[in-house]
C-alpha cells in the first residue's frame, strides 16, 4: 500500500495559491487539497493567536491541533513561533 501525504504537513504552495480565486465582492473560494489545508493552516494560527489573548472554544485547543499534526513541542507561546516560522518557510520554498 502507498502512502499518501495530506494534511496541513503537505502542502505544495504553487498549487495552493493557484487554487484561491476570488469570486468577485468580498468572497473567495478555495480549490483543491494544497488551497483548503493552506486555508485551515492560516486559521489555525488565528485560533491560536486568539487562544494566547484569553478566547476559549469548544473542542481541542487548536495547539493540541498543531502540536499533533505537526509535531510540534513546547508551550503556547514557542508553538505558535513555531507556526509561525513553519509558514514563512512554506512561503519561501
Amino acid at each position: 500500500m502507498t502512502e499518501k501525504s495530506s494534511g496541513i504537513a503537505s502542502i505544495d504552495m504553487d498549487k495552493a495559491r493557484a487554487g484561491i480565486t476570488s469570486s468577485g465582492g468580498d468572497g473567495f473560494m478555495c480549490a483543491g487539497r494544497d488551497s483548503v489545508n493552506l486555508y485551515r493552516l492560516l486559521s489555525i494560527r488565528k485560533m491560536c493567536e486568539m487562544r494566547l489573548l484569553g478566547l476559549r472554544s469548544r473542542g481541542p485547543s487548536p495547539f493540541t491541533v498543531i502540536k499533533r499534526e505537526l509535531g510540534f513541542r513546547g508551550n503556547n507561546e514557542k508553538v505558535l513561533a513555531q507556526l509561525n516560522a513553519y509558514i514563512e518557510s512554506l512561503d519561501a520554498a
